[in-house]
């Protein structure tokens, strides 16, 4: 069994936990054209968010990054939690908060 790791905020799944997480969008065999243009987009588009370089195939996103606590559909483009976009660090690591 894998073990669920954040590609955000580094977290792992822990016993109780009650944050869910969302394995990182990739095609299958039975994706048509159209869901794997969309698949493709999405994952490039989670994988900017990472922190460092991971294992891709054992990544997962925690629900505390998504608004309603889960990822859209992925033909709901327009949808905010299409991508993860809640609980984000934007500042870099070596900037103190004091300076922003």
């Amino acid at each position: 069994m894998t073990k669920a790791f954040c590609l955000i905020c580094s977290t792992y799944r822990k016993k109780r936990d009650r944050r869910s997480f969302f394995k990182v969008p990739e095609c299958n065999i039975y994706s048509n054209s159209i869901e794997k243009e969309l698949i493709e987009r999405r994952r490039a588009e989670w994988l900017k968010l990472k922190k460092r370089n991971y294992n891709i195939s054992k990544l997962f996103v925690c629900s505390d990054h998504f608004v309603s606590g889960k990822p859209a559909y992925v033909y709901k483009t327009e949808d905010i939690d299409w991508v993860p976009t809640k609980n984000l660090k934007t500042q870099p690591d070596n900037v103190p908060s004091s300076l922003n």
